[in-house]
């Protein structure tokens, strides 16, 4: 076995807990829910950017390419000041969506090269300017601009002009799981000498306050260079700093009063390392040499052309000569690295497409962290922590508090999304399915959990609103998980991940079902689109009581429920019981084909034949009449998702689910609502699906129409009409795409070759499914490779990341793109979800031609 897939092995048999330590810092803490105590709920108000030099974090730690343990008890980041800054960089700097344009954006460049499932190795890049960071400039300008203005980002500064700055390489590498070297190299790409502080830091999370029960624990110098730290919840452990730099101590307590009656100790506080480096103020550290935050400080000059490697080294041993393996460690753990990959990315691809893959897989694992927000003791705080009741008006999230998490959760995006979105989390387990299957089955069950699902079976949204209603999708990300990993492993499912989970499915499922509407019939008879949880119909100021009536919301429960099907009988091998589950779930499946044509006392059916697709209708209240919009949206393309093939072995295994089709196979409403292929398909397989071959033929027609949904780069969340006659934003979003390309490739199991479409609509070009998922699959991965003008299309107008060689060989993986120009907008490490691109580059593996 490989060294990272034994390593993979050992810590799932918990034989060595080689994932105890990993890159679950957060980098943004600030700004959070989690540190929110303000009377209206603005986190982003009470807890800035400016406060995080001076205040203790309450539940949680952030910094530059960090690590911590799996309990974030002790963490380790470095830090770095260019002479220049009025404040060292210890975290990474963005803006509110008050500040400017685009809001939320972290306005620093970065970049995740590498890491592996167990973070035996990690290699994070981050660029430092050498001038001062411009951190007014950036206000000021986004500030000033409105929605449709670009982004002003760092690099629109002119801060990188002449190759003034440093490329810092933070690097990781484990001899065991309890021993971390760290290898931290200095490029200086200007044209003269240039000075930076390297300045390492290590401290403890602040869990010892008057709100917690830890005992205080403590780090101390005890040799040049060598720093022990005391924690009652972990072994002793070293920390070892080459060349015997200057090292000096403060504690991770809170320069000012912020949170209710916060106390702890102000002397040598949090902003004390800052203090000492920036400002020389000697009495801000402790000279006793001991506390909760230490720092070591390296001034380094650094010549062009000749970079300056530190080494440093966590571990729970005494050491003699710390730092006599590194070069031999290090060249072991890149070459397993190396070798890992190599067994997961095609051979045959192009460097260029390899290294897209790679950096695509180092986000994502990167974008672990860890998360506390334990409700019940949070609102128990706020309710006494004044004698008035000041904060008696905060009230989010009170009717959660069976939320008790402290757990390392895969986040959307560490800055701008630093935590679990559940609707995130399904796509970014897709994702990890190819990677690390073990880590994508803990994320998904984990949010099933008691600690994270609502008692009455709901998924927690997100931590800005656990209530807010976004698609359940959850089913179809396990059952897309457990079927990769499956076919990983020869065909051999595990069953015991798929049935303890099921359960705890099938309580959200009821949930959704309890959801009354007024119609009693539809489930959900609104919108629920959800990629952005939005669509062009909320720009059209509805008003009073008029109402939109879409076919999405039916369509994602639809979705649901033939997934939960397919588990069903799936698990029907190891016990019979489920096949009547699987009964009732497609009698169930029934009820919503029907309320898609019956929707309401007026029977209203969503369908348009003459236009060949769902569109959403419009109730005016006054007139007590329903319109069609007449504009194509994107929750007509929903209803594709609600499929689901079996094969003949699967049908033959469950007789109760077969005797009971059959019957209901010579019902004709029942045919009429839902298609379900009477004759075997594809390898005799059976479909089961909301729509006939018509409709499905009808509605790729829309879809691949280039004045609708098709753009040279991918399938857009809105469709041209819209956007020109309602000034909507179009947007390729990669989940839309990746469950498009899923459910194609279900129709194509059973049609095979016999059902072509049109790609794109109008071309004469017809192809089979399979062969459109390859097109649209190459038109994805177009936004990311190299064009034959040697250019990234997401970087389009940015002339030093196409020409500079020490910025067009790394990539951003935007949250979103153009699907006229390709432009990547949004988040630029969204490698949760654009991480799914490694799924598109696997659907070409026997494609020569990327």
């Amino acid at each position: 076995m490989r060294s990272e897939k034994r390593r993979i092995a050992e810590d799932r048999s918990f034989f060595a807990e080689w994932k105890k330590w990993g890159p679950y810092l957060a980098e943004r803490q600030w700004g959070t829910v989690r540190e929110d105590c303000s009377t209206d709920g603005s986190a982003w108000d009470y807890f800035t950017f400016d406060d995080a030099l001076n205040i203790a974090y309450s539940s949680g730690e952030d910094g530059i390419a960090g690590i911590s343990d799996y309990e974030q008890h002790l963490c380790f980041a470095p830090a770095f000041w260019n002479g220049q800054d009025p404040i060292i960089k210890e975290r990474l700097f963005g803006l509110t969506n008050e500040q400017g344009n685009r809001g939320e954006t972290v306005k620093e460049v970065y970049y995740y090269l590498d890491n592996t499932p167990t973070h035996s190795y990690m290699v994070m890049l981050y660029k430092y300017p050498q001038e001062e960071f411009p951190y007014q400039k950036l206000k000021l300008e986004n500030f000033n601009r409105d929605r449709f203005d670009p982004e002003y980002g760092l690099m629109d500064t002119g801060v990188f002009q002449g190759n003034r700055y440093f490329d810092i390489f933070i690097e990781y590498a484990k001899k065991n799981p309890e021993d971390i070297l760290i290898r931290i190299t200095v490029h200086n790409r200007g044209p003269e000498k240039a000075h930076i502080h390297l300045i390492p830091q290590l401290w403890f999370r602040r869990t010892w306050s008057n709100r917690d029960e830890d005992k205080k624990p403590v780090m101390s110098l005890e040799g040049k260079g060598l720093i022990q730290t005391e924690c009652e919840k972990l072994d002793l452990m070293y920390f070892y700093a080459q060349n015997e730099p200057e090292v000096i101590f403060c504690e991770n307590e809170s320069a000012l009063d912020h949170f209710p009656r916060e106390e702890g100790d102000k002397r040598f506080n949090k902003r004390g390392i800052n203090d000492y480096i920036i400002k020389g103020k000697n009495d801000a550290v402790n000279p006793e040499n001991t506390g909760t935050k230490a720092a070591v400080i390296y001034d380094l000059g650094v010549n062009p052309g000749k970079p300056v490697t530190v080494y440093l080294r966590l571990t729970n041993r005494l050491m003699i000569k710390p730092f006599s393996d590194f070069r031999k460690v290090f060249s072991k753990r890149i070459k397993e690295t190396d070798r890992y990959y190599g067994e997961i990315i095609d051979s045959r691809q192009s460097r260029d497409i390899k290294n897209i893959q790679r950096q695509a897989a180092a986000g994502l694992l990167w974008s672990k962290q860890f998360y506390c927000y334990d409700l019940s003791k949070k609102v128990s705080q706020l309710d006494i922590a004044d004698d008035s009741n000041y904060y008696s008006g905060f009230n989010r999230n009170r009717n959660w508090q069976n939320i008790r998490n402290d757990d390392i959760v895969s986040v959307p995006d560490k800055w701008k999304n630093p935590w679990y979105s559940s609707w995130d989390t399904a796509f970014n387990a897709c994702a990890y399915a190819g990677l690390d299957p073990d880590f994508a089955k803990n994320q998904l069950y984990l949010l099933t959990t008691p600690r994270f699902m609502h008692n009455t079976g709901k998924l927690p949204a997100d931590e800005w609103d656990f209530d807010k209603i976004i698609p359940p999708v959850h089913a179809w990300a396990v059952w897309y998980v457990y079927c990769a990993d499956k076919e990983k492993n020869r065909n051999k499912g595990d069953l015991i991940f798929l049935e303890s989970i099921f359960q705890k499915l099938l309580l959200n499922y009821n949930w959704w079902l309890n959801r009354k509407d007024e119609f009693g019939n539809s489930v959900l008879q609104g919108g629920l689109f959800g990629f952005e949880n939005n669509d062009f119909c909320d720009d059209l100021n509805i008003e009073g009581e008029n109402r939109i009536i879409q076919a999405c919301g039916i369509s994602w429960m639809s979705v649901f429920c033939i997934k939960l099907m397919a588990m069903a009988i799936e698990l029907s091998q190891i016990n019979p019981v489920y096949q009547e589950t699987a009964v009732r779930l497609l009698d169930e499946f029934f009820l919503f084909g029907r309320a898609l044509k019956n929707l309401g006392p007026q029977k209203i059916d969503l369908w348009n034949d003459n236009e060949g697709f769902y569109f959403d209708r419009m109730e005016i209240s006054e007139e007590g009449q329903v319109y069609q919009t007449g504009i194509p949206s994107i929750t007509g393309l929903i209803p594709l998702f609600a499929v689901e093939v079996f094969d003949k072995k699967q049908m033959k295994k469950n007789p109760d689910f077969n005797d009971w089709l059959s019957g209901l196979e010579d019902d004709h409403e029942f045919v009429e609502n839902i298609k379900i292929m009477k004759e075997p398909g594809k390898n005799r397989n059976r479909l089961f699906s909301l729509l006939d071959e018509n409709k499905i033929h009808r509605i790729l027609g829309r879809v691949f129409s280039g004045s609708t949904f098709l753009s040279k780069f991918g399938i857009s969340n809105s469709s041209m009409e819209n956007s020109e006659r309602y000034g909507t934003e179009n947007k390729i979003w990669f989940p839309l795409n990746f469950m498009l390309i899923e459910s194609m490739k279900k129709y194509y199991s059973y049609y095979g070759n016999g059902l072509k479409i049109g790609f794109p609509t109008g071309s004469g070009n017809f192809i089979s499914m399979l062969d459109a998922t390859t097109e649209l699959s190459k038109m994805l991965i177009n936004l990311f490779k190299r064009n034959e003008n040697d250019v990234r299309v997401y970087n389009s107008g940015q002339s030093s990341l196409i020409l500079d060689p020490n910025f067009n060989k790394y990539i951003d993986y935007f949250e979103y793109f153009d699907p006229g120009t390709g432009k990547g907008s949004g988040s630029k490490h969204k490698t949760g979800w654009t991480g799914l691109i490694n799924n598109f580059i696997k659907n070409l593996e026997n494609d020569t031609e990327i």
